[in-house]
C-alpha cells in the first residue's frame, strides 16, 4: 500500500475513534488544496470537528484552476489535477479519497477546470479547450463516460451552474462573438442557447439559487474596475444590483436556504468576506482583519462559512458563524491551504 494510503486508512481510523470518543457529534468533512512541504499540491480532507487532516491521495491537484466540486450526495469530489506533462484534466474521487482517476481518460481537450455535478450526481459539467483559447462548456455521464459538448467558441473560464430540477446551465460566454461576456442560458440537451443579459459590459460568474428561481452574477456595468453583485430572475433579463460601491464585489454564493448571498469585497482595500439579504438588505462584514480573505462558501445547513486568509503569513483555513461570530482557524502549517469545500450531507 502506498504511504498515502496508508495515512487516509489512520485519517478514517481516527475519524471512527473520535467519532466513538465524541458520541453524537455529526462529522462535518472538507477537503481543500494544500502543498505540503512545498511539494506539488494535493487534495487534503479534513473532519472540522474532530480536527484531523490527511492528504486525499497522491494526484497533483491543480492549483490554478478552478475548483473542487462535492457530488450532492456527498460520494464522490470532481477536481482538476495535472499529470507530468503539465495539463489540467478533471478527475473524480470517492468521499475517503480513493480510487482517483480521470473523468474522461486520453482526452484532446485542455486546460479542463471548473466540474459542477448535475442534481442528481450523475453528471459531470466543466470547461476545457482544444485549443487557440476557444473554451467549452462539456457534459460528461459520470457511468458510461458519455461526453457531450454544450456550447463552444469564448466561454468565460468560470463557474458554470446547474438549475435545481438539473434542465438548465448557466454561465457567462460571448458565443455570439459579441466583444462583451454574457449570462447565457442552455438546456441540459444542448437546446435553446440564449444569452440572458446582452449588454455592452461584463457579466460572469452566474449562480442558480437553490430552488432554480434566481440568478446571482458579477456585472462591470456601472464600470470595468467596479464589479457589482446583481440578481435577477431565471426567466427575466432585468437584474436588481445588491452592492453599491466604488470597489470591485465579486465570487457570490448563495446560502443553502436561499435569503443570502456570501460573497467577497476590496472596499476595505484588501479581500474581506461580506454577506447580504437576497433582496439587498442588511449587508454586514464578516471578516476583519488588513490581510486577505477570500474564497467563502457556505455549510451545508447554512449557519457557518469557510474561508481562506493569509492573516497568519501563509493562506490557511478558517470558519466564522454565518452572524459573525465564533471564528477560528482550521489549519495550522507553513504551507498555502486554499479553496476549501464543505462535503454535502446528501440529503439534499
Amino acid at each position: 500500500m502506498r504511504l498515502t494510503g496508508l495515512l487516509m486508512a489512520c485519517f478514517f481510523a481516527l475519524l471512527l475513534l473520535a467519532a466513538f470518543v465524541g458520541q453524537g457529534r455529526e462529522k462535518q468533512v472538507i477537503a481543500y488544496v494544500s502543498a505540503p512541504h512545498h511539494t506539488p499540491h494535493r487534495i487534503f480532507l479534513m473532519d472540522i470537528n474532530a480536527g484531523l487532516s490527511a492528504q486525499a491521495n497522491d494526484i497533483w491537484a491543480a492549483s490554478t484552476a478552478c475548483c473542487l466540486s462535492w457530488s450532492p450526495d456527498g460520494r464522490y469530489l470532481a477536481f482538476p489535477g495535472r499529470d507530468n506533462t503539465g495539463f489540467t484534466e478533471i478527475y473524480i474521487m470517492d468521499a475517503d479519497g480513493q480510487n482517483a482517476h480521470l473523468l474522461i481518460p486520453q482526452s484532446d481537450w485542455l486546460d479542463q477546470s471548473n466540474p459542477s455535478w448535475s442534481p442528481d450526481s450523475q453528471t459531470v459539467v466543466f470547461t476545457a479547450n482544444q485549443g487557440a483559447n476557444q473554451v467549452s462548456v462539456l457534459l460528461v455521464d459520470r457511468v458510461t463516460g458519455a461526453l457531450r459538448q454544450l456550447a463552444a467558441r469564448s466561454v468565460y473560464n468560470s463557474r458554470v451552474s446547474w438549475s435545481s430540477d438539473g434542465a438548465r446551465l448557466i454561465f457567462a460566454a460571448n458565443v455570439f462573438d459579441a466583444p462583451f461576456y454574457q449570462i447565457m442560458m442552455v438546456e441540459a440537451d444542448g437546446a435553446d442557447l440564449h444569452a440572458l443579459t446582452p449588454g455592452f459590459w461584463d457579466d460572469t460568474t452566474p449562480e442558480f439559487s437553490p430552488d432554480g428561481t434566481r440568478i446571482v452574477f458579477v456585472s462591470t456595468r456601472v464600470g470595468a474596475n467596479r464589479q457589482q453583485i446583481y440578481v435577477m430572475n431565471a426567466d427575466s433579463t432585468t437584474p436588481t444590483r445588491l452592492t453599491n460601491t466604488r470597489s470591485s464585489e465579486y465570487n457570490p454564493h448563495w446560502s443553502p436556504d436561499g435569503t443570502q448571498i456570501v460573497f467577497t469585497s476590496t472596499r476595505d482595500g484588501n479581500p474581506q468576506v461580506y454577506v447580504i439579504n437576497a433582496n439587498g438588505t442588511h449587508e454586514r462584514r464578516l471578516t476583519h482583519t488588513r490581510f486577505d480573505s477570500y474564497g467563502a462558501v457556505w455549510s451545508p445547513d447554512g449557519t457557518q462559512i469557510l474561508f481562506a486568509s493569509n492573516r497568519d503569513g501563509n493562506p490557511e483555513l478558517y470558519v466564522i458563524h454565518a452572524d459573525g461570530t465564533g471564528e477560528h482557524r482550521l489549519t495550522v502549517n507553513t504551507w498555502g491551504d486554499t479553496l476549501p469545500v464543505w462535503q454535502p450531507d446528501g440529503s439534499g
